[in-house]
């Protein structure tokens, strides 16, 4: 639906002006420089925040709810309990049909501490 920070710069964001009219672009890593993040969140069309690199749950909300954006949540590698808050805040704070990036838990092969994976998938999924 969007590419994700296509620059080695994000700041020369209008290099990439004449590609934008047909791809949406999104800011993601950016978010967590905040001098950046203001001058680029006009020129974007969605931001995938990740609460672990924005400065927490207060951060993501602040950007979520006054960015007027598309806004996805996606996760670094958390673990069960932050990917537990991290569905949680998905839940609470998204006002649209938004499909967030919180599958980084699949990635983990074995089990963290007594079935961890099974616990969460339970709970996001089942509940």
């Amino acid at each position: 639906e969007y590419i994700e920070e296509p620059l080695k710069s994000p700041l020369n964001v209008e290099s990439f002006e004449r590609a934008r009219k047909c791809i949406p672009y999104a800011l993601d890593e950016t978010l967590a420089i905040k001098n950046e993040a203001e001058v680029l969140l006009p020129k974007c069309d969605a931001v995938v925040i990740k609460p672990s690199i924005v400065g927490g749950y207060e951060r993501a909300k602040e950007v979520m709810k006054g960015s007027g954006k598309v806004c996805v949540l996606s996760s670094m590698f958390e673990g069960e309990v932050g990917m537990a808050h991290l569905a949680i805040m998905a839940s609470v704070l998204s006002t649209e049909e938004v499909f967030h990036g919180l599958s980084t838990y699949e990635r983990f092969k074995g089990e963290r501490s007594g079935g961890g994976r099974n616990k969460f998938r339970s709970a996001v999924y089942d509940g």
